[in-house]
């Protein structure tokens, strides 16, 4: 609570990561503002939006078990008022699904993998952008 108190009297938003349930609960009480992403498992406080109208990145995940950590980076993104798509189960196995995505994208890309991949999606992807 101290570090989110200090974070906040000198900035005005607040992200915290892998927060639970009961870390939310207790910022919401000093913070009204505060917003859980049970996806993310994240905590906002967002007291003034950024403007950063031009930014925007694609967010892509292999899976379903890597949507917590893409969720992480698409609420990161939001609170830098980055517009994001997410693209969900495009992974090594599909292929095809990642080709078809990637064939006219040229904007930026964060790509989440799972461990039992070792990184394959977003050596893949490095290779397919920019």
């Amino acid at each position: 609570m101290k570090i989110a108190q200090a974070i906040l009297r000198h900035n005005d938003n607040l992200l915290a990561s892998r927060c639970s349930k009961e870390t939310f609960r207790a910022l919401k009480r000093v913070f009204p503002k505060a917003k859980y992403h049970e996806a993310a498992r994240t905590v906002t406080v967002v007291r003034k939006r950024c403007r950063n109208a031009a930014a925007r990145i694609a967010v892509l995940c292999a899976g379903t078990t890597d949507i917590p950590v893409a969720e992480e980076a698409v609420v990161t993104a939001d609170v830098m008022a980055i517009a994001v798509r997410r693209y969900y189960d495009v992974g090594i196995a599909g292929l095809h699904r990642l080709l078809a995505l990637m064939k006219n994208y040229s904007k930026p890309v964060v790509g989440s993998s799972s461990p039992e991949w070792k990184g394959a999606l977003p050596s893949v992807v490095g290779g397919l952008v920019d």
